[in-house]
């Protein structure tokens, strides 16, 4: 019996890069979605998880860096291979959060295979050793007293000024993806903490 082909979603900002692997994969059956960027990645994996990711690592907005370590937390179930030209032969980068590595230029029948090296990857029990990679941002211009959020949408950290009393339902802006957060400020003994109340509700088209 023929074996089902993977579902595939690759993320690559190199336009003629992703247009030929998008040609390539669905010419051999498999099912293709792109995006340029590791936020639509992002995006996407929320609409429909895949059975593994292609990411490359140098993208704007948020680096496969970033992106791997994200489906490595939130969507352990997706393996994934990282591209870049940036790094020689097949070995994984050390603290990257894929399954294999493939060199840019390689070629497709070692791409081919770094792919089921990936989806034969057995995942460890184990907390990931990884890196968490993060986009760099300037805490020095908080100008007022600040706590630290963690968007809920693309899991990074920013500097929120702090307003309103303790208990008060508070909103804020994600500074790196633009997502819409609500939470609470908690007194705590003598420290307060923000912790996530809730995201807004998504409405979906009938």
């Amino acid at each position: 019996m023929t074996r089902k082909k993977a579902n595939i979603l690759i993320a690559e900002d190199d336009q003629a890069v992703l247009e030929s692997l998008e040609m390539v994969f669905s010419t051999l059956g498999y099912v293709v979605r792109t995006v340029t960027d590791g936020l639509q990645a992002v995006a996407a994996l929320r609409e429909a998880v895949p059975d593994i990711l292609l990411s490359d690592l140098n993208m704007p907005g948020m680096s496969g860096y970033e992106l791997l370590s994200i489906v490595n937390r939130r969507f352990p179930g997706v393996k994934s291979v990282a591209m870049s030209g940036a790094f020689p032969g097949n070995a994984i980068p050390s603290g990257l959060a894929a399954d294999a590595f493939y060199e840019k230029g390689g070629g497709i029948p070692n791409l081919l295979r770094t792919m089921e090296t990936a989806l034969a990857a057995e995942r460890s029990s184990q907390p990931s050793p990884h890196i968490i990679w993060m986009q760099k941002i300037d805490y020095e211009s908080c100008s007022q007293d600040s706590i630290m959020i963690s968007c809920p949408e693309c899991f990074r950290t920013f500097p929120q000024a702090l307003r309103g009393t303790p208990s008060m339902i508070l909103d804020a802006v994600c500074t790196h993806c633009g997502g819409a957060i609500v939470f609470a400020i908690v007194p705590s003994l003598e420290t307060i903490f923000a912790v996530p109340y809730r995201t807004p509700p998504r409405h979906r088209p009938q």
